[in-house]
């Protein structure tokens, strides 16, 4: 263990694998105020009781020219950075920038308070840095089911991302959310919102949606309902395992719904 000054010391943000937080406001952002003092607490602690537990570095050279890059330990370099300290306690790791990535995984993963959204950024930096399947596999202990649906989340819209980090949602829920509203965007919104409301499991979600089995939607009794101005609540979905004829099948459908839609019209004259 080194006493390295602060200035040595490049933070890249590749490497800070953390970047949501428990603490979250009721719209899903992250509340500054509450970073701000857990990191204080902090400042507080290392007054009080000095650095402890050393940073993890390995020599590499930053974007302004230090010769080392941070791999673990962010908060306590900040912490340490606010309170002015000329150096910090670091244990320098022999590695190339592969290795090193894998050890800030590895680190924060061990901790087991990433978040799911710190998990699909992970995924994507290694993936980006040309990692194989099961380096990533091996990195984040995940078997290859899991970081697929990781992977999925990657496509997820930002208000679905932002119920996901502010725990208002279940990874399980945010996944099925992407299955039913897929090619179906504009109701992303609707169906969040009802699930946030009810609390729907992922299982009730594809249930009430529709989620298709075998290329064909879930069937239901009627194909319009709702009191008033009629809603049209029958979903399409669509995917690469569709039948051949699923075009066919899909005609004869809609043709269904616009006939059921001509026989309410006829009624009400």
């Amino acid at each position: 263990m080194l006493n390295i000054p602060l200035g040595d010391i490049f933070r890249d943000p590749d490497f800070q694998v953390r970047h949501t937080s428990s603490t979250a406001d009721k719209d899903g952002a992250l509340d500054g105020d509450r970073q701000k003092k857990s990191l204080q607490l902090l400042v507080d602690d290392l007054r009080a009781n000095g650095q402890l537990i050393p940073v993890c570095i390995f020599p590499k050279k930053g974007a302004e020219g230090q010769p080392f890059t941070l791999i673990d330990g962010h908060r306590r370099y900040a912490a340490l950075e606010q309170m002015e300290s000329p150096t910090i306690k670091a244990v320098v790791v022999k590695a190339d920038e592969k290795e090193a990535l894998r050890q800030a995984f590895t680190l924060n993963n061990c901790r087991k308070d990433l978040s799911p959204i710190d998990l699909m950024n992970a995924i994507l930096l290694a993936r980006k840095k040309g990692w194989k399947r099961k380096d990533i596999e091996k990195a984040f202990g995940l078997k290859r089911t899991q970081i697929q649906r990781y992977e999925y989340l990657l496509d997820c819209p930002e208000g679905v991302r932002a119920a996901l980090a502010s725990k208002k949602i279940s990874m399980a829920q945010a996944l099925a959310i992407l299955d039913v509203t897929r090619n179906r965007q504009e109701e992303v919104s609707e169906v969040l919102s009802i699930v946030m409301e009810n609390g729907l499991s992922g299982n009730k979600i594809h249930r009430q949606y529709g989620k298709p089995k075998g290329g064909k939607p879930k069937s239901r009794k009627s194909l319009i309902s709702g009191n008033g101005e009629k809603r049209l609540v029958r979903k399409f979905s669509f995917s690469k395992a569709d039948s051949p004829d699923h075009l066919a099948w899909l005609k004869k459908e809609l043709e269904k719904v616009l006939a059921e839609i001509e026989s309410l019209k006829s009624k009400k004259e």
